[in-house]
């Protein structure tokens, strides 16, 4: 079977910014991804919680941007997180997805190392339950293991309940498995 380490999370908000970045410390996470605008609709969803040059935690945690990457479908950054009580320096992977079918682009990223990936999203579970989902049939595929995207989303739910809550969520899990597995199947019929 295929393991998967993950926590999922809401938004941090300006009085939890703290909390967040401890559960980042504590769990040794590499890979965080964030699956929702700072502000949608005109309201603040999420609060700038990572750097775009330096960023001090509350006297806990000192965090620095190392690298920026934009395309059209994510913003990667390269966080240089320490702890200011031990000195101790991590990295950290920063993904901001900038749309749904920019998921595809995730499939092939493995930086996480067997540390546990975060992934937020408003609530911690609708487009967290989607992007989770996703991954782990992309899993499946890249292992050449048979899998059920149902069955995965039930997995998901014992764990957090309402992972992915509409129906629409469920399509588009089925939508951009379809996707990958189309392009997967046009890069080998290139070679």
């Amino acid at each position: 079977d295929v393991i998967i380490r993950f926590i999922t999370s809401q938004n941090p908000l300006p009085n939890t910014v703290a909390d967040f970045w401890t559960m980042v410390w504590q769990n040794d996470v590499t890979c965080i991804v964030m699956l929702t605008d700072n502000f949608e609709n005109g309201k603040m969803k999420c609060c700038l919680y990572w750097p775009d040059d330096v960023l001090l935690v509350e006297n806990l945690y000192h965090i620095k941007l190392r690298e920026k990457h934009v395309n059209d479908h994510v913003i990667i950054s390269i966080l240089q997180l320490t702890n200011q009580q031990t000195g101790e320096s991590r990295l950290t992977f920063h993904l901001k997805f900038l749309a749904w079918h920019s998921l595809l682009t995730f499939a092939n990223f493995d930086n996480c190392g067997g540390a546990p990936l975060l992934v937020h999203c408003e609530t911690g579970i609708g487009r967290s339950g989607v992007f989770l989902t996703v991954y782990m049939c992309a899993s499946y595929i890249l292992m050449n293991k048979k899998f059920d995207i149902k069955e995965i989303a039930d997995r998901l739910k014992e764990q957090r309940e309402r992972m992915i809550q509409t129906s629409g969520q469920y399509r588009l899990c089925y939508y951009i498995i379809i996707n990958l597995l189309m392009m997967m199947k046009k890069k080998m019929m290139m070679k």
